[in-house]
């Protein structure tokens, strides 16, 4: 028996009703070619699709992309059964986007919606497969592939060690190193189909259940896990019919992990929530300050016109900031259904907005701009027709973005689906960010610079204007630090323009040390940012 869905959550992941196929899957790659991007003039680089599809396909329902790899799920492909799905693996070779692998679970079988929910990290993706019947009718599973060498294997199939019949495990992944998380929104331990969130760690080579979470204001059909994130120590979690500030307005809750403990930090509302809102159905983090929690059905901009909600650490609390909305918004546009942010770069979709056609879709991208967010350009399908949906997933990787329109009729299929990777180039200044606690490891992010160029890292004792000495890459140009610059290391940026060098931080240098980096390619600097 197949789940019923509250109204409220976007009908992305529900079975199709027609598209039976048998077959080898190959994937097609249209590269678009257009002139340089100024200022925030987002292009188009390359659209994905199936040419082989059938109908109802549903290519583009999930996208998740991590530096050079980004991963599209297709939940109803039939390769192995009807809507047991798929997920097709694409990696940035030899400056295209390329379609390298197609994932199936070894044990697929019909209705399984394999790649509902995809998540990637480097050499890691995680597809969940939410109507899988391994503990019972629609319990769900997710599955963990790694790529070894040039080949994607299965290396683990996950369940939760209480699963049983309607849970829907799998209904929202995430992935960050070796820790996934994955959400089970039928869950009953906190009331019925009140859900859950379960945490796997990698243990000795092995996938580990380590912990389950529940909402601490437990309620019953709240939907808790419709949609989560994991970023370095921050778990952002959804429950798009919890109760905010009214009942069934939706709520989101943060997790942050101290030490070795994960720990329930804030509950986040909206503070104009009304019953549903669908606050909750798409959360993103950046990790570090700030959280985009989406609001499909907010009705600011006309009826399900939807929002965004943004929250940022204030004196060491989350709370909210800004609300985003669509300039031109209007009924049941579902702006909100997808979010993403990424190096002060937050990209919302719009499944249902109506440009240029009814439901075509579009995203729109917002860009942090001296500590204010401000919209910067809509993004639509170069051959966007009624009811693509483009705009259902989105993900953004340094400058890159992937979207899905999962109601794309490529080649005059209905709903086959696609995927379309654009160049985003919005916030074009080299920014550095740091992860992590001071003393111990910290991850030095660096987004918008060269793609394949190589980063230098300098740390000093304060900040300055020290000129780099002649003899070396970019002499005479000057940093904004102390003549006590040293080189902490040098790293190759990705296809996306991202690069990350990960150092030891001793107790004497907390607080007491500043980091710039510079792209050699173009001898740009970056912010500084003081070590703490």
């Amino acid at each position: 028996m197949r789940p019923t869905f509250p109204t409220c959550v976007p009908l992305l992941c529900q079975p199709s009703t027609a598209g039976l196929a048998a077959g080898s899957v190959l994937y097609c790659l249209i590269v678009t070619a257009g002139s340089s991007a100024q200022e925030c003039n987002p292009q188009q680089l390359a659209t994905l699709y199936d040419p082989e599809a059938v109908s109802y396909d549903n290519y583009g329902t999930s996208v998740s992309i991590s530096g050079d790899r980004a991963v599209i799920g297709i939940p109803g492909n039939d390769e192995l059964g009807a809507d047991c799905g798929a997920a097709n693996v694409i990696e940035f070779v030899s400056g295209l986007w390329t379609p390298v692998a197609t994932l199936w679970p070894s044990d697929g079988a019909a209705d399984d919606r394999f790649g509902c929910s995809v998540a990637v990290d480097g050499n890691i993706a995680v597809i969940g497969a939410y109507l899988d019947d391994d503990r019972g009718d629609n319990s769900g599973s997710a599955y963990v592939f790694e790529r070894i060498g040039s080949e994607w294997v299965e290396v683990a199939k996950l369940a939760a060690e209480d699963g049983s019949a309607g849970d829907l495990f799998g209904f929202s992944v995430s992935v960050s190193g070796s820790t996934v998380i994955v959400g089970a929104i039928y869950d009953d331990d906190a009331g019925t189909n009140a859900g859950a969130v379960y945490l796997f760690d990698r243990v000795g080579g092995t996938w580990i259940q380590t912990l389950k979470f529940t909402a601490s204001d437990r309620m019953d059909g709240a939907w808790f896990g419709a949609a989560v994130t994991i970023a370095d120590d921050v778990i952002v979690v959804g429950a798009t019919n919890g109760t905010g500030k009214v009942i069934a307005s939706g709520s989101a809750y943060v997790f942050e992990r101290i030490g070795y403990a994960w720990n329930e930090v804030s509950t986040l509302s909206a503070a104009d929530g009304a019953s549903l809102d669908c606050f909750g159905c798409s959360v993103a983090s950046d990790g570090a300050s700030i959280i985009l929690v989406g609001a499909g059905g907010n009705d600011e901009r006309g009826y399900d016109a939807g929002a965004v909600y943004v929250f940022e650490v204030v004196e060491g609390q989350w709370q909210q900031t800004t609300k985003l909305t669509a300039s031109d918004g209007a009924d049941l546009d579902g702006f909100g259904t997808s979010c993403t942010v990424e190096g002060g770069v937050a990209i919302v979709g719009a499944w249902q907005a109506d440009a240029p056609a009814t439901d075509s879709g579009a995203a729109y991208v917002f860009e942090l701009v001296d500590g204010a967010w401000a919209q910067s350009a809509v993004v639509t399908a170069a051959d966007g027709a009624a009811d693509d949906r483009f705009g259902c997933a989105v993900a953004l990787s340094g400058r890159v973005a992937v979207i899905g329109a999962l109601g794309d009729d490529v080649n005059e299929i209905t709903n086959a689906g696609s995927a379309t990777m654009f160049d985003i180039p919005c916030s074009q200044a080299l920014r550095l960010e740091l992860f992590g606690s001071c003393p111990g490891t910290i991850k030095c992010v660096v987004t918008n610079a060269t793609a394949g160029g190589r980063i230098g890292y300098v740390y000093a004792e304060d900040r300055g204007a020290v000129t780099i000495p002649q003899g070396n890459p970019c002499a005479g140009i000057a940093l904004a630090l102390n003549r006590t610059s040293v080189l902490a290391g040098v790293e190759r940026a990705d296809g996306t323009g991202s690069a990350i060098l990960r150092v030891r931080v001793p107790g004497k240098a907390c607080g007491s040390s500043y980091m710039q980096v510079i792209d050699v390619s173009t001898c740009e600097t970056s912010n500084v940012i003081l070590v703490e």
